[in-house]
């Protein structure tokens, strides 16, 4: 019993790790990798942080602060004074010892300050509502990029998988017309080495078959990467996409030229905190304090509590030393950079805006040559394969036009899933925007 228990158990825990995920489209592609991405999840904790930092940095403009110091103080021995004698009936010119003070002391203070004017803290702020900003453009560029990734490799899988099919088809009639050759060789109406061709054509094929094999396994683990999808986890992609060739609208994508907006922004923020930081700060001061004294022991309840309070300004000017000019001038500095690179970003955002519309526009011409190009490849191979059954026709130019028409299928059906792609990618660059 233990063992078919045991068997049990390897089954169950078997089957767990053979888990299998279909995916019919690259919609349900994107979801699954929006749920699941690491990446995203990892914006996503950036986003809250930002939000947490701007909501302290509203408190911090003021910077309310207190300071609460509770001691106990048990004076072992009181310090020792000396009092003229004669206060105490003694001869003049003599002194007498005498302690005074209390052995037991309690000391309760409590010190608020409130920032009235700080004018880095209030700059801070700004600074902090640009950082939130940049983080959900981050995160949108985040989701753009990786959305464009994982449909590169659905479709890169739906290439593969479409070619295997053709070429599996494609097998079939290579099949056969080696059995032809091999009639024609048994009559002696062709050589030993035509047959060898047509063989060699055949088995061309086959490791061609094999190779898209090994190439949608290498996409399949380039998808669960991106997915972050375990290891043990098996993925089916059974495709339903239909492709269309209607006209795309392209609309421009701004999220690289608003991220570097507000990256030019932050650096201003930084730069003006640093200077501000040169200022002084006004605040509002306070103390409250409580003391009991008592020679019995401490909370001796038949002592007395003494208080003492005060309130007040108090002007801060911090001398600025080596390190704040340094601050200062990396701020600077990093501005600078930032500036550059906003007017980089500009440039290529419309570079490749242009290089959108110009990948659309290709792929459907590609699409459109393919389609005649092989409708005029398999049209010649039909009548090239008609001739060789009269023997007029050469068993080596028929197999160069059997192969024409293999790689004209194949590029047609290439340039479909490419069309797809790129109609996807467009979908991508409209909708995050």
């Amino acid at each position: 019993m233990k063992h078919i228990f045991a068997l049990l158990l390897c089954t169950i825990f078997a089957a767990k790790a053979q888990q299998t995920i279909r995916f019919s489209n690259p919609n349900e592609v994107l979801n699954f990798a929006t749920q699941h991405s690491i990446a995203l999840k990892s914006g996503n904790a950036q986003m809250a942080l930002a939000k947490y930092q701007t909501y302290y940095a509203k408190i911090n403009r003021f910077n309310p602060r207190a300071n609460v110091g509770y001691a106990m103080t048990d004076n072992l021995q009181l310090p020792v004074n000396f009092l003229p004698a004669e206060v105490f009936g003694g001869p003049a010119g003599t002194f007498r010892e005498a302690r005074f003070g209390q052995q037991y002391i309690q000391n309760l203070s409590i010190t608020p300050q409130v920032d009235l004017i700080n004018h880095a803290a209030w700059a801070k702020l700004e600074s902090f509502k640009t950082s939130e900003s940049l983080s959900e453009i981050n995160q949108k560029l985040i989701r753009k990029t990786l959305s464009e990734s994982v449909v590169a490799v659905y479709f890169n899988v739906v290439s593969l998988q479409e070619q295997i099919k053709i070429l599996n088809q494609t097998l079939q009639n290579a099949d056969s017309v080696t059995q032809i050759v091999q009639q024609k060789y048994s009559q002696g109406i062709i050589r030993s080495q035509d047959v060898n061709n047509a063989t060699v054509n055949k088995l061309m094929i086959q490791d061609r078959i094999q190779q898209l094999q090994n190439g949608i396994e290498q996409q399949y683990n380039l998808l669960k990467s991106l997915c972050d999808i375990p290891t043990s986890t098996d993925i089916l992609l059974e495709n339903q996409y239909s492709t269309s060739t209607e006209n795309m609208s392209i609309l421009t994508n701004f999220l690289k030229s608003q991220q570097s907006e507000l990256q030019v922004k932050y650096a201003q923020n930084e730069l003006k905190v640093n200077q501000l930081s040169y200022y002084p700060t006004l605040s509002f001061i306070g103390n409250w304090a409580l003391q009991e004294n008592s020679n019995n022991h401490f909370f001796d309840g038949k002592a007395r509590w003494i208080s003492q309070s005060y309130i007040g300004l108090r002007l801060n000017f911090a001398i600025p030393d080596a390190n704040k000019y340094a601050q200062t001038k990396l701020a600077k500095t990093n501005l600078q950079m930032v500036e550059l690179n906003a007017q980089k970003q500009e440039i290529q955002q419309s570079f490749e805006q242009k290089q959108l519309q110009l990948e659309w526009e290709k792929a459907l011409a590609s699409e459109q040559i393919s389609a005649k190009i092989l409708g005029l490849k398999n049209d010649t191979y039909q009548k090239n394969f008609n001739l060789f059954k009269q023997d007029i026709y050469p068993t080596e130019n028929l197999l160069l036009s059997f192969n024409d028409v293999l790689n004209a299928t194949l590029s047609q059906q290439v340039a479909k899933v490419q069309t797809a792609f790129q109609k996807e990618k467009i979908n991508i660059n409209n909708t995050n925007q």
